[in-house]
């Protein structure tokens, strides 16, 4: 059997991430190509052992890679089972669920086996129509009416998916960009009656103190939780009598000043703290919910 001599170890052309492809001697005494094609690693055998001939091979499969027509041709399960195996582990286990739920949707709906790149934004408005049609998924809730906000938390998915396919070189550019994206503009939330306050502040005592610093806060500014856990002392003037809102965690980005009442300054100066502190430290989203 013909073999490779040994000064030849491996060529490689082509961008990583892009076009990489490498030549190298196999054990079997042939030469093998190396690539990714959809996120996958291919290695096929040249079945040859001419050296110049094989760099000549990679070269041509490279510039082959590197056209925008082979890189759309991603499909849409490939694009999410890579971002599902790469990104998703990163999110917190909510989100990780959320993720998970929505492919499966997605896929559903749109058919995984087509490009990721040929999507349209008809195709983003039949999901939506469909994602209404299928109602809640969760237990107990199963088919009852889903809102424009969880719509809209799908396409926004959706489309940050196909963002991420850009930078991994699977796609040139998101077939979604421009699509406007139907959101409730502000969602209805329970309010408390100022009797159930009450009696939530008659057994404040009863928790950790940041409960009536939160409960106190929401109350007398009517400014949402997230507000309220990055709330940091820095932003809390008691001499003046004012806090500062951050454009970071308000919901429209307004940066903003109200002012103190005496119940919120008194309920401030029983948790004090200094410099960048968070007002409520060690409070989650979760437990601030369940109180």
């Amino acid at each position: 059997m013909a073999r490779i001599r040994k000064q030849h170890q491996a060529y490689t052309t082509g961008e990583k991430g892009t076009n990489r492809v490498r030549v190298f001697p196999h054990k079997s005494g042939k030469l093998f190509l190396e690539y990714r094609r959809a996120g996958r690693r291919i290695r096929k055998s040249l079945g040859h052992v001419e050296w110049t001939r094989a760099k000549q091979e990679a070269d041509d499969l490279a510039a082959q890679l590197r056209r925008p027509d082979h890189r759309e041709a991603v499909t849409l399960v490939a694009l999410f089972d890579n971002y599902l195996r790469e990104v998703t582990p990163t999110k917190s286990p909510g989100k990780q669920r959320h993720d998970r739920l929505a492919t499966g949707l997605i896929l559903r709906v749109l058919g995984g086996n087509r490009p990721a790149g040929g999507l349209t934004h008809r195709d983003a408005a039949r999901y939506a129509a469909e994602r209404r049609r299928i109602g809640d998924l969760r237990a107990g809730k199963t088919g009852a009416a889903v809102g424009l906000r969880q719509v809209a938390y799908d396409l926004r998915f959706l489309r940050a998916v196909m963002n991420w396919g850009i930078g991994a070189g699977w796609l040139d550019r998101n077939p979604l960009t421009g699509y406007f994206i139907q959101e409730e503009p502000s969602p209805r939330r329970p309010v408390f009656t100022e009797e159930q306050y009450q009696k939530l502040l008659a057994v404040a005592d009863q928790l950790p103190v940041a409960f009536r610093v939160l409960l106190v806060l929401a109350h007398d500014t009517g400014h949402r939780i997230g507000a309220l856990l990055d709330l940091r002392w820095s932003d809390v003037d008691l001499t003046a009598g004012r806090i500062r809102w951050r454009a970071a965690s308000d919901k429209i980005g307004w940066e903003h000043t109200t002012p103190l009442t005496t119940a919120a300054r008194a309920a401030l100066r029983e948790a004090p703290g200094i410099g960048d502190a968070l007002v409520a430290p060690g409070v989650s989203r979760h437990l601030a919910r369940d109180w």
